[in-house]
């Protein structure tokens, strides 16, 4: 387009304040987009996939899906793309699944060793659930939703608390069909 869009680009860019404050910010998406872009670069032609790579891709996803735990589906889909287009060899699948497991095990056996219960990655899904099937979810309302006339009375742990909010979750939805 040249360089007086291109300029136009810039000046609007840095007259925007909203830009600066959102570059300034680290979330999670962020991360996890950079991971996502990594992961893409490396098995976009699965026959160049060897072993390190595979180790590496793995570990990638891990770190993704301890950054983003819905991101979990992203290791199936990996290594079906991975055997599929790698002349059905289950080399590379498999050292990928090897590299995520030892990245994310860690983590788990923590969470194990902290509320004696098997939690995979985090204790977030339950409240994260119910925000977004309740009649306090409102688009864009995540930082903003106030959960004091929810919560329960009583001393639950991080994944009582879980399991609470899904059920009011499912109970919510089986109400409000």
């Amino acid at each position: 387009y040249g360089d007086v869009p291109a300029a136009i680009g810039m000046i609007l860019i840095f007259c925007y304040p909203a830009f600066f404050y959102l570059a300034s910010l680290l979330y999670p998406q962020t991360f996890g987009m950079t991971l996502i872009l990594l992961v893409i670069r490396l098995v976009q032609n699965p026959a160049d996939v060897d072993w390190r790579k595979g180790l590496l891709v793995g570990g990638l996803l891990a770190l993704l899906v301890l950054a983003i735990p819905s991101m979990i589906f992203l290791i199936p889909l990996v290594l079906v793309w991975l055997f599929l287009y790698s002349n059905h060899s289950l080399l590379n699948p498999l050292l990928v699944c090897l590299a995520a497991c030892a990245v994310i095990a860690p983590w788990t056996i923590r969470n194990y060793q902290l509320s004696h219960r098997f939690v995979f990655v985090a204790t977030n899904g339950g409240v994260n659930f119910f925000i977004g099937n309740s009649k306090k979810g409102v688009i864009g309302s995540v930082k903003d939703v106030d959960l004091a006339d929810v919560k329960p009375t009583g001393g639950m742990d991080e994944v009582e608390l879980d399991h609470y909010y899904k059920e009011q979750a499912w109970k919510y939805l089986r109400e409000h069909k």
